[in-house]
C-alpha cells in the first residue's frame, strides 16, 4: 500500500510540474506580447471638381493649369476638352476648412482664391478674366483715354444643372 501511494504522488508530482510549466508558459506569453497599436484615425477624402470658363463668352478653357493646395498636399492638373477638373485628396487632420486654388493659363489673368470645403465632394465654377489688348502708346498731344480696371475674378460655389461630375479620376486618386 505504501508503495501505490509512494508511486501515485510521484505522478501527482509529475502532473503538478506539466501543469506549473505550461500555466507559467502562459502567463510569459500573456506578459511578454506587445500591445495591439491604436489605428490611426480614420482618412477621409476630400473631393473638389468644377469647371474653368472665360468670364466674357462663358466658353470653357481647355488646359487650364488648376493647382489645388490642402495643407500638405499639392496637386496640379489641366483642364478637360470642357473645361473640366476634379481633384481627390485625403483631407489633413484636424480635417481643412478651405482649400487654395490657382488657376494658370495663357491669355487670362493669373486665378488665386480661397475655396471653404467640407468632407466629401465640393464645387467650384471658376470664371478667367482675358488679359487686355495691348493698347498702342498715344501721340503726342491727343487726349489720353481713361483707365479701365478688369473686374475681380469670379467664383461660382453652386453648381449648374447641365455640369456633369468628372468621372475619370481615378488617375488623380493619391498612391
Amino acid at each position: 500500500m505504501a508503495d501505490n501511494q509512494t508511486k501515485s504522488g510521484a505522478l501527482l508530482s509529475w502532473i503538478g510540474g506539466i501543469a506549473a510549466t505550461v500555466i507559467a508558459g502562459v502567463l510569459v506569453y500573456h506578459f511578454t506580447i506587445p500591445p495591439t497599436p491604436t489605428p490611426p484615425p480614420p482618412s477621409t477624402q476630400v473631393g473638389l471638381n468644377g469647371f474653368v470658363e472665360d468670364d466674357v463668352t462663358q466658353k470653357p478653357v481647355v488646359d487650364a493649369i488648376v493647382t489645388a493646395d490642402l495643407g500638405a498636399q499639392l496637386a496640379s492638373q489641366p483642364t478637360d476638352s470642357q473645361g473640366r477638373y476634379a481633384f481627390i485628396m485625403n483631407s489633413t487632420t484636424p480635417p481643412a476648412q478651405s482649400i487654395n486654388i490657382d488657376v494658370l493659363v495663357a491669355g487670362y489673368e493669373r486665378y488665386t482664391a480661397t475655396v471653404p470645403i467640407a468632407s466629401g465632394d465640393n464645387f467650384a465654377g471658376i470664371q478667367l478674366q482675358p488679359v487686355p489688348a495691348p493698347v498702342a502708346p498715344t501721340p503726342p498731344g491727343q487726349p489720353v483715354a481713361p483707365v479701365r480696371l478688369p473686374p475681380k475674378p469670379t467664383l461660382i460655389l453652386h453648381m449648374p444643372r447641365n455640369y456633369n461630375i468628372r468621372t475619370d479620376t481615378t488617375a488623380l486618386r493619391p498612391k
